[in-house]
């Protein structure tokens, strides 16, 4: 696996928020992966 730098990680975290302010019954987690799915950062 391969560890995201700065930039992707800041924009994978505001894109789950994002996600998470959308779909307020997903984990913290799960917002995670699907912004890491929807930015390409696929570990």
């Amino acid at each position: 696996m391969t560890r995201p730098t700065n930039v992707d990680a800041a924009a994978i975290f505001e894109r789950s928020q994002e996600i998470l302010d959308d779909q307020p019954w997903l984990s913290q987690d799960q917002a995670k992966d699907a912004a890491r799915r929807e930015l390409g950062v696929l570990s």
